[in-house]
Formats: C-alpha cells, structure tokens, sequence
C-alpha cells in the first residue's frame, strides 16, 4: 500500500509481513515450472505473457488510429513527460513516437511552453488555478484535507472579462483544452510564417564564461 513507504513504522510492518512470506513465494515462482515440456521456472512465464500483452495493446492502438484517423494522419505530441514525478504514472514519450513512426505515421514534437499558461482567446499570460478541491490521495486527507484543482483555470485578464456574460464572472478553461488550443495557434503560425510566435518562445540565454583560476592566468 503506499501508505507503508510515508510512515516509518507502516513500512517496517509492511517488511515483517514480506519476510514472512519471502521463502513461499520464493519457492512457488523459482522451482515451479510452465509445462512438463520445458524446465522454464513460472516467472518467465509471466514476463513472456506480459511481453505478449503489450504488443497487442500496441498492435490494437495502430489499427484504432488507421480507422479513425485515416493511413495519413499527422500526430503533433508535446515534449512534456512525468518519468520520475511524484504522483504521476510515467508516460510514454520516445518509445511511443517511435511506434507510430515504425507503422508509417508522421509525429511532430511539439514545445509546450506556457502552452497552459496563456490564455487561447486573449494570449495573455493569465491563466491561473482557483478551485480547491477533497484531496483525492487518501493517505494525505488527514494531514491536507483539500488540494488544487490543477485541471480547471481561469483568466483573470480584465479585458478577457467584459466578453463574458457577467463581469463579475470570469473565462474557465479545462486546462488540456487550453493546451490544445494554443497547440493549433503554434502550428498555424508556422504553416503561416515559418516560426514559432514569439509568446510561446523560450527566453535565450547568453551562455556563462567560465572564470580562470589565478593560478591559470599567472602560468
């Protein structure tokens, strides 16, 4: 459970009980074999079945974009991934991209600076979380008993206001929803001038000189 790695003595109960059944399983999965044809222990089994899944999975994924999508389907992807990031499932990046490369897709690698920052209706750096929310990591409740909803935003830009209904209200956006938006203002700007605009361009910076040692300059 993840509780066992917050609290220390969760943890060592959660070790007592795995040592308990340590050998057992040991013995189960090391000397039991898949049929009488091979000597091959259960594990590789398992590992050559999960291999199978996967490439299945993959192989279904392909067929469900050729029929949605069409054989000439252009996929733009973001560069943002979480491989080691608290709270988040790793997400496939590279492998991925090279999958629908391998089945004849054509991928794009796409920026995603202030791609959920700037508003799509204004392009005002204004988007900014507001609500909060019951903490959805139950381990956590008691200490933090609400968390920020990362996934709504809302502009706070007042010219962006006056076009809603009510001044006293404010433009919400899903924040994927936003993303996407100012996904498709990047590609058409460079299906249209050839470069990136520049409110989603990174900030250049001159590179550092490194100081010589006293040392270095007195030889």
């Amino acid at each position: 459970q993840p509780s066992s790695t917050v609290s220390m003595e969760g943890f060592i109960r959660f070790l007592q009980a795995r040592s308990e059944q340590f050998a057992v399983l040991s013995q189960f999965y090391g000397h039991t074999i898949t049929n009488h044809d091979n000597g091959f222990p259960l594990f590789r089994k398992i590992r050559l079945s999960a291999y199978f899944n996967k490439q299945r999975a993959d192989q279904r994924l392909i067929q469900d974009l050729h029929a949605k999508f069409g054989e000439d389907a252009v996929f733009v992807m973001g560069n943002w991934s979480a491989p080691h990031a608290r709270y988040h499932e790793p997400i496939r990046g590279l492998g991925f991209r090279r999958l629908l490369k391998k089945h004849g897709f054509q991928v794009f690698l796409i920026d995603e600076y202030k791609a959920s920052r700037r508003c799509p209706t204004c392009h005002n750096e204004s988007l900014r979380t507001f609500r909060c929310v019951p903490n959805p990591r139950p381990y956590q409740r008691e200490r933090y008993p609400t968390a920020i909803c990362h996934g709504l935003l809302r502009c706070t830009n007042l010219y962006c206001r006056p076009a809603m209904a009510a001044l006293d209200r404010y433009r919400l956006w899903n924040r994927d929803v936003a993303a996407c938006l100012n996904y498709m203002h990047i590609l058409r700007e460079l299906r249209r001038n050839g470069i990136v605009p520049h409110r989603f361009r990174r900030v250049a910076v001159a590179p550092t000189k490194r100081r010589r040692r006293v040392d270095d300059q007195e030889q």
